[in-house]
């Protein structure tokens, strides 16, 4: 699909017979040519998807449109599979996997730096320096958020290395649940106990969560309507319609910091009814972070000429705050 400044936008979604699978195996497609792997030029993003009580993931990534016309691309499926874990030496043939080797080769600074951002309060608590990768451990305030920016990425000695994010189900000091970025290093960068490190935080976003600020939906027929909102001082519009007994409604604003509310329910007297969100359509539009803020949710078999709409979650987008903090 070709999008603005030549690019290319790669989606998909996977799915698992079995669900248990879901958050350790770590899906995605990779583009390589000739053998090595091809940058991509934006941001991946990858939203949780939910089709018929099954968990998916869907994912979006960029592309330079010329460099993939040039040709010889290859698109392989790459996953990871949790393993055995043996306590202890092993020892397979002629090599000797020794656990307190092991740690000897990896270097742990504690460092314990706070960082203040719109969405409240994190700590930087440990960096992992191995020979192949390193990890940044980072505790948040807010139980199950991580760092509030949509690029995190490590200066490595001026090179920039992106990070991949993971859950630590370890209940933190703060009471909330870790998370860890890891940041695999190319073979030709060489890792040090003294290599300078600088944690780079692009693109801040804050997240608003349960905003019950309800809008009303009146006269709901066939016929396309629309009204016109104030949220958090971002205009907002709201379109609303029934097709084949159900309720559609979409959210978008003309201002792009307002990212537009993936979720909304609407209320039934003190019960919600969440609408079923349309992200599998793979619309033009879809998980563009930057340049659409568009969102469609259905609820099946409305009654009614009237209802209370409430946006469950969306954020304000700080293009320009970035951060940089030094860690060795």
């Amino acid at each position: 699909m070709k999008g603005r400044k030549e690019q290319v936008l790669l989606k998909y979604s996977v799915s698992y017979t079995n669900d248990s699978n879901f958050n350790i195996v770590g899906p995605q497609i990779v583009v390589k040519k000739g053998g090595k792997k091809v940058d991509r030029t934006g941001y991946k993003m990858t939203e949780y998807i939910e089709i018929e009580g099954h968990p998916e993931w869907g994912a979006q990534e960029g592309y330079n449109l010329g460099e993939l016309l040039q040709g010889s691309n290859s698109f392989e499926f790459v996953y990871g599979v949790k393993g055995s874990y043996i306590e202890g030496e092993w020892n397979i043939g002629i090599f000797t996997l020794n656990k307190e080797k092991a740690l000897q080769a990896s270097v742990t600074r504690e460092m314990n730096i706070p960082i203040r951002s719109a969405q409240g309060g994190s700590i930087l608590r440990k960096l992992i320096i191995r020979p192949t990768a390193m990890k940044l451990e980072v505790d948040n305030k807010n139980g199950f958020s991580g760092l509030p920016y949509k690029s995190v990425s490590l200066l490595v000695n001026g090179r920039k290395l992106e990070g991949e994010e993971t859950w630590d189900y370890a209940n933190s000091p703060l009471g909330a649940y870790r998370k860890v970025y890891t940041f695999s290093t190319p073979l030709d960068l060489r890792l040090t106990v003294d290599v300078p490190v600088e944690l780079l935080l692009e693109h801040e976003f804050e997240e608003i969560r349960d905003y019950n600020k309800p809008i009303k939906l009146t006269h709901i027929t066939e016929q396309k309507k629309e009204t016109i909102v104030n949220v958090e001082g971002y205009p907002v519009k709201v379109t609303y319609y029934m097709k084949d007994g159900d309720l559609y409604v979409e959210n978008e604003s003309e201002n792009l910091e307002y990212s537009g509310a993936s979720q909304t329910y609407i209320k039934q007297g003190n019960e919600r009814i969440y609408g079923k969100v349309l992200f599998y359509q793979w619309e033009k539009n879809w998980v563009d972070w930057r340049n659409s803020n568009k969102f469609m949710n259905i609820y099946r078999g409305f009654k009614g000429t009237e209802t209370e709409l409430c946006l469950f979650s969306f954020d304000i987008r700080h293009w320009d705050r970035n951060l940089k903090i030094k860690l060795q």
